[in-house]
């Protein structure tokens, strides 16, 4: 569309020069006319048949999280699980996987984390390359982070006892191109595909 309203816009350009140019070179109007058709039309085609930058587009194929037990301490309690994603990228260019933010919520409250530092890899690799991670077309890869929310043990067990909903997570995936995808996972549904 883009490509069409570039060449709407210089075909005006030009016609409106005709007056310009038959002054300018005393042509008479049929020659003017010739010249400025040849420049649009030319112009045209370099606009509609120049190479265009391809899609990108990554798609989340899989997230699950595992959480483990809470741990009380005597001046805070812990809570750490860590989340794993399989993400492709089914665009045409290159695409980078720039960071998963966590926030992490009980019923309506809103709890601050440690910053998560996600890794990433082939599918089935142990190792990974911290984030941001290039997926070339066609590629799949895994990532994985780990994340600890800390807080005091009178607070944790009051949110353990409250008849609120459980623990959830919600992941966004940031690339450099596709749009942000969002994802919610809970300690009773830790599975999303």
């Amino acid at each position: 569309m883009k490509r069409i309203l570039l060449c709407l816009a210089i075909t005006v350009v030009l016609i409106l020069m005709i007056p310009a140019v038959m002054g300018a070179m005393n042509w008479p109007l049929s020659d003017a006319v010739a010249v400025i058709g040849v420049l649009s039309v030319s112009a045209a085609l370099v606009a509609l048949l120049a190479p265009g930058k391809g899609k990108a587009q990554c798609k989340v194929l899989e997230v699950w999280m595992s959480a483990d037990a809470e741990q009380a301490g005597t001046y805070n309690a812990l809570w750490s699980f860590s989340l794993n994603a399989r993400v492709t990228n089914t665009g045409e260019v290159e695409e980078l996987l720039e960071d998963v933010e966590l926030k992490v919520s009980k019923g309506g409250e809103i709890f601050r984390t440690a910053k998560a530092i996600f890794g990433a890899g082939p599918v089935g690799l142990q190792e990974g390359t911290i984030l941001p991670y290039s997926l070339a077309p066609g590629v799949s890869i895994e990532t994985r982070g780990i994340c600890h929310l800390s807080m005091k043990p009178v607070e944790m067990e009051r949110l353990a006892g409250a008849t609120q909903p459980p623990w959830t997570v919600t992941c966004t995936f940031i690339f450099s191109r596709s749009r942000k995808k969002v994802v919610q996972l809970s300690v009773d549904n830790p599975h999303w595909s």
